[in-house]
Formats: structure tokens, C-alpha cells, sequence
């Protein structure tokens, strides 16, 4: 499989460069899309494939969205969603320099992570403003199976989740007994939730870091409508339990000017997201992932879980 992708690289490279690569790096986070690396002659470049579907579309429009706020972001040099010069839907983006965050968070200073984190709320205020339809879902490039409320877009993703960790055996009746349990208790604040956009996957991945600071937000095909503290949720569920997370979990919330009961409820998300991501262990969603489970990550993400449940019992 390899080799037949780096084939196809040369060919989409040969086309729009009028060259080969000199070297082709496969990029390791991600469990979308098949994300390469390209050194050519000049410069490098970044290289998007997925053979089952088209989602990358998205980037389309909300590239140039996220530039016209002020957000920066790389330019889209080439794409080609036919799959007819090779069985892949492919795109081409400028590579912005830097590390994603999760190679790099836990080597800056606590000045360098509160820096980031204002950065990080500066985007949550840009986007905000952004009109959404008033529904509730993921949104690439069309507005497909969106939820007519929070409450059902959550249920529809708690059900997937739970499908996924009965069917490796990752999961037992007490811990999805546990999270319902959450979910229903929180069902009044969902129900409830207004509709906003913002952009979900901006965790521990997809932020650029040079040189100590933000350069960049990556892999922007979808968006989120609902309710943007459940990124934040995602950020604290990231480096739960570590001291630079604290940090730059507490600072993020400090920026957004977050009361205590929205801090309560970015706890909630915090657990959601974290069961959630218990329950992809052991799922292949591409060659990044296996369709084996690792026993040390689901220990850890069993202990993150049942600690923030017991921190959400003391609120």
C-alpha cells in the first residue's frame, strides 16, 4: 500500500511540479485522510489523499474563510477530486512551518503556553461570529446529517462510541453506565445549547508551534456547529493530569472569560471526549491506526476518564 501511494505522489508531483520528489515523509497524526510530506526542488509541500471520500473538499471554502478572519492558514496549491489521474481524491497545500502542538507542549515555558492559549481563544472569538444554519454536527462541505439539537448530535456520537468499544470489548457495563449517567444529567444544558460555529479539532493536533509560538491551524476541512466548549473540553481532556496542560487548559479558559458553570460543562465535554477517544482504540480508520487495541493507552485513557468523573462529583 505504501509503495503504490508514494507512486502515485510522484505522478501528482511529476504533474503539477514538472519534477520528482526528492524525499516523501508520511505525516503520522490523522486518521482521515493519508497525509504526506513532499521535499521538490525548491520548497516542501503537503500532499492530502483519501480513496473513500471527498471530505477534504471542505478545506475549499473554509481556508479562505479562516484567512479573511485573520486566522492563518496554508494556501491550496492543487486539487483534483475526480479520481481519474489516480484512485485518490488528492489535494496540494503550502507546508507551514512548525510542529503540531502534541510534539511539542510539554517543552514550553509556562509564559509560551499561556501566549498560545490566548492565541487559541482569539480563533474561538473570530469564528464565533460566523453564522451557522441552527443545527448541530460535523460540517465539511455540505450540510449533511446535521441534528436538529445538541442533545441528539451527542446521543448519535455516544451510540457510535459505545458500538465501537463493545465490538473490541474495550468497554464495560459500568463505565457506559457511568456515561450516560453524565450525558442525562447534562441533558437540560443541551437541550438548551444554542448553535456556533467553530472549529472542533484544535486539541492536540492541528496547531502549528515554531519557535515557541502559534503559526498555524491545519486540516481544516470540517467545522463544527454546536457549542464551542466542547473544544475546550477536548483541549483539558488532551493533558489532563499534566502540569503544562493545566496551564494552558486554565489559561484558554481565563481568555474566553468562562464562569464556573461553564468550566463545569467543559468538564462534562472533557469526559465525553476522552470516552470517546477510549473507545477508537483498537478501530482502523486508516494506516496511521490498527485495528489492534493498545492495552497501555486504554489503561491510561480509563484512568483520565474515571479521574475527571470523580473531579465532575466534587462541582
Amino acid at each position: 500500500m505504501e509503495k503504490e501511494i508514494k507512486n502515485y505522489i510522484t505522478k501528482i508531483i511529476e504533474k503539477h511540479f514538472f519534477c520528482k520528489p526528492q524525499k516523501i515523509t508520511r505525516m503520522k497524526s490523522g486518521i482521515c485522510n493519508e497525509v504526506y510530506s513532499i521535499k521538490i526542488t525548491d520548497r516542501e509541500v503537503i500532499i492530502r489523499l483519501n480513496k473513500e471520500n471527498d471530505e477534504m473538499k471542505g478545506s475549499e471554502k473554509y481556508i479562505p474563510l479562516f484567512r479573511s478572519k485573520g486566522i492563518k492558514v496554508p494556501e491550496i496549491l492543487a486539487s483534483d477530486y475526480s479520481k481519474k489521474f489516480v484512485p485518490y481524491y488528492y489535494q496540494i497545500q503550502s507546508k507551514l512551518e512548525g510542529d503540531d502542538i502534541n510534539r511539542v507542549i510539554a517543552t514550553l515555558s509556562s509564559t509560551q503556553l499561556r501566549v498560545l492559549a490566548n492565541e487559541i481563544a482569539n480563533i474561538f472569538k473570530k469564528l464565533l461570529v460566523i453564522p451557522t444554519n441552527g443545527k448541530f454536527g460535523f460540517v465539511y462541505g455540505s450540510h449533511k446529517n446535521l441534528k436538529k439539537t445538541l442533545t441528539l448530535d451527542i446521543r448519535k456520537n455516544l451510540k457510535t462510541a459505545i458500538q465501537w468499544g463493545n465490538s473490541t470489548g474495550i468497554l464495560d457495563s459500568d463505565m457506559v453506565t457511568k456515561i450516560l449517567g453524565i450525558f442525562e444529567g447534562n441533558k437540560k444544558y443541551f437541550d438548551t445549547c444554542a448553535s456556533r460555529f467553530y472549529y472542533d479539532d484544535m486539541s492536540s493536533k492541528n496547531i502549528l508551534v515554531y519557535k515557541g509560538k502559534f503559526n498555524g491551524l491545519v486540516d481544516l476541512d470540517g467545522v463544527a456547529y454546536g457549542d464551542y466548549l466542547e473544544t475546550v473540553g477536548r483541549i483539558m481532556a488532551s493533558w489532563y493530569g499534566t502540569k503544562y496542560g493545566k496551564i494552558y487548559t486554565d489559561a484558554v479558559m481565563e481568555k474566553l472569560k468562562l464562569s464556573q458553570k461553564k468550566r463545569k460543562i467543559v468538564l462534562v465535554y472533557a469526559i465525553l471526549n476522552r470516552f470517546f477517544w477510549m473507545c477508537e482504540n483498537g478501530i482502523q480508520f486508516n494506516q496511521n491506526t490498527k485495528g489492534v487495541i493498545n492495552k497501555k493507552k486504554a489503561k491510561q485513557d480509563r484512568r483520565i476518564v474515571l479521574n475527571l468523573i470523580g473531579e465532575l462529583a466534587h462541582k
